[in-house]
């Protein structure tokens, strides 16, 4: 269900999981095709984090640490040459000691990002699509962090995990001055601060969202935005 709703709606969505929910998707798909592309690709997904991870070196992995490794695996498969392969364990890793010291601080003053963020969303509502949602924007963030440098595909576009980032760490917001209107996921694009073809990389750092129709054209508006984006920055 999950991964469904998060590829049909290009990763802006998920989906509550409560019985109710279970029930409406169960029947809304009687003819899902065993056979067709989309369960092709649930399963290449299943046998790459099989393979990754079940070398015996760590713990079962548990429900929503599953939702949130298949939702990412998603996202890195189309995007990334397989390099990412042989440091996913490690990170997975990382993250889980870190929600592990986060339990720890649970109730302290302060507690860990790793408790504030994923921790506490694992114990409450969690058949709910915005909590489910706020965790994986979380592991999304954390799992990207631990798996630099990430090997791109010889191309120009930002792929599914970078729009995705972008699209959360700028708050949904066109970023074009005189705008910053709510921008939806159907609508939006990722600019090029630098142009890629005077070299600017495709990188989250030289990337900004944008409503479709604010997507700067031509040199001139492209350096006024430019400009701009090194004087927020600052």
């Amino acid at each position: 269900m999950l991964y469904m709703t998060h590829r049909e709606s290009g990763g802006e969505k998920l989906c509550n999981i409560n019985s109710d929910a279970i029930d409406t998707f169960y029947y809304k798909h009687l003819d899902f095709d065993m056979q067709s592309d989309e369960a092709k690709r649930f399963r290449e997904i299943l046998d790459n984090l099989q393979h990754i991870l079940s070398d015996g070196k760590r713990p079962k992995v548990i429900g929503h640490e599953a939702i949130h490794l298949v939702l990412l695996v998603d996202s890195l498969l189309d995007d990334y040459t397989r390099s990412w392969t042989g440091t996913f364990a490690t990170a997975f890793d990382k993250f889980r000691e870190g929600l592990a010291l986060g339990k720890k601080t649970r109730h302290d003053a302060n507690p860990t990002e790793y408790w504030v963020r994923y921790g506490q969303l694992t114990r409450v509502n969690t058949d709910r699509a915005d909590t489910i949602l706020r965790r994986h924007q979380f592991f999304t963030e954390k799992m990207y962090d631990f798996l630099k440098p990430l090997m791109k595909d010889p191309t120009r576009i930002y792929g599914a995990l970078e729009r995705e980032l972008i699209y959360y760490r700028d708050k949904k917001k066109c970023q074009l001055p005189g705008c910053g209107g709510e921008v939806t996921w159907v609508d939006h694009e990722i600019h090029h601060v630098q142009q890629h073809s005077k070299g600017g990389p495709t990188t989250m750092d030289n990337g900004a969202l944008m409503h479709k129709h604010c997507h700067p054209k031509g040199d001139k508006a492209t350096a006024e935005f430019a400009e701009h984006w090194k004087k927020e920055m600052v």
